[in-house]
């Protein structure tokens, strides 16, 4: 199960160092953006394994930042899967990139449906 937190200026100290490892192109993937809007999206920040998770709230859907981290994401996004789940929450994955697409229509195929919205793609 994933300890989601709100977040606080202290996680700054072991998520910060995992986020700027991420090469994707996205504001939401800044430590600073994220505990800044936090108390405008509900957001909050949790810790698995060795991925960054970010979660916001809005209309009972959970809206899920692609994970933060090395290697393969896929234990992450299952995590991810069974959180909204055992909260009974819709749930949505924003800011992937094109990579991203193609590595989740591999590994779950026909599970989400992928739809493209301004500049990025949203689960």
């Amino acid at each position: 199960m994933i300890e989601f937190h709100p977040i606080t200026a202290d996680d700054y100290s072991w998520a910060a160092p995992i986020m700027r490892k991420t090469t994707a192109m996205c504001c939401g993937f800044s430590f600073v953006t994220e505990f800044m809007w936090s108390p405008i999206f509900d957001t909050q920040i949790a810790r698995y394994e060795d991925w960054v998770l970010i979660r916001s709230c809005d209309g009972g859907v959970f809206y899920y930042l692609w994970p933060m981290g090395e290697g393969d994401p896929r234990r992450a996004i299952d995590a991810m899967i069974e959180d909204a789940a055992q909260n009974e929450r819709e749930m949505r994955i924003f800011s992937i990139t094109q990579e991203d697409r193609h590595r989740l229509e591999e590994w779950y195929p026909n599970r989400f449906e992928i739809t493209s919205r301004r500049c990025g793609l949203h689960l």
